[in-house]
């Protein structure tokens, strides 16, 4: 009983790692896309963030937001539907691991990592006085 206890808490500890690291990856990528796109999109060589307007700045960054969020939820989606080699074994059941919706850690990686999205938050915080 309690070598199966332990393989059955082995095995969600092992299945949690994976996880992480699936969600950290996949954030990587998008968050490389996003900042090379949304760079190009609002012209940051020409048109810098100190001289856009508070206005313009405010929907540049929703869409940003609303950006994260749809790829968050594909990337979530895709996460999910990677099968896990230990699912079944010992009573595990992958997919009622809280983990697998991953929204903690995209949610991280993207606000602290997508350089050009974080620029764009501070900046508006700054002139909104928040």
């Amino acid at each position: 009983m309690v070598k199966s206890s332990l393989m059955l808490r082995n095995i969600k500890i092992i299945d949690i790692g994976l996880l992480g690291m699936y969600y950290f990856v996949g954030s990587l990528v998008f968050i490389t896309l996003f900042n090379k796109v949304f760079r190009t999109i609002y012209r940051n060589d020409k048109y810098p963030i100190k001289k856009v307007s508070t206005l313009t700045l405010f929907f540049q960054t929703c869409f940003q937001a609303a950006s994260i969020s749809v790829v968050s939820f594909y990337l979530r989606h895709f996460v999910r539907g990677i099968p896990y080699i230990f699912n079944g074994m010992y009573g595990y059941n992958h997919f009622r691991t809280k983990e697998v919706n991953g929204g903690v850690v995209i949610a991280f990686a993207m606000i602290t990592v997508f350089s050009d999205f974080k620029e764009r938050a501070i900046e508006l915080a700054k002139r909104l006085e928040l």
